[in-house]
């Protein structure tokens, strides 16, 4: 996952209700802020990733945020975080089907059972998101990634 995110130019972060329910929350904005990552929230986990955060793009999902589904599909790593990956927040909005075809999709989640159910991940770790997030922040270097200003232009395109 940490060699994944270091080479991705365009990497996303999602968060879902694994981050509200473990108490995971700032550790996710840590993560975001190290990566210099868009971060998105899941369907109905709005309370998953600070909406004051100049990195929070807003919800997926059924009347979710177009910027979200558009960084989504346009990014090269997405960063499930504590997600089942439900149809209600991954299937096509708008007329937009956004879910990525040729990202790697990191899955981690503290139940087994949710990893690959629903959508494909290329990696899945099970594990409670938190004490993840603590390992690959340890893994990362400080310095932002290579992809960081990639990033950083795209979230600001996509709010227009």
């Amino acid at each position: 996952a940490a060699r994944a995110l270091g080479d991705s130019r365009r990497c996303v972060v999602l968060a879902g209700g694994g981050c509200v329910m473990g108490d995971a929350v700032p550790a996710a904005v840590r993560l975001a802020e190290r990566l210099q990552a868009p971060a998105a929230t899941t369907y109905l986990h709005n309370d998953a990733f600070p909406c004051d955060h100049p990195l929070w793009t807003g919800p997926l999902g059924y009347h979710g945020s177009k910027a979200s589904m558009e960084l989504l599909r346009d990014a090269d790593v997405v960063l499930c975080l504590g997600t089942r990956l439900g149809p209600f927040g991954t299937t096509p909005q708008y007329g937009m089907d956004y879910w990525p075809r040729d990202a790697t999709i990191i899955q981690v989640d503290a139940d087994a059972r949710c990893l690959g159910l629903v959508k494909h991940a290329d990696i899945m770790v099970h594990s409670d998101v938190g004490l993840f997030i603590d390992d690959l922040l340890a893994l990362l270097p400080e310095a932002p990634p290579p992809g960081a200003a990639d990033r950083i232009a795209a979230l600001d395109a996509a709010r227009g």
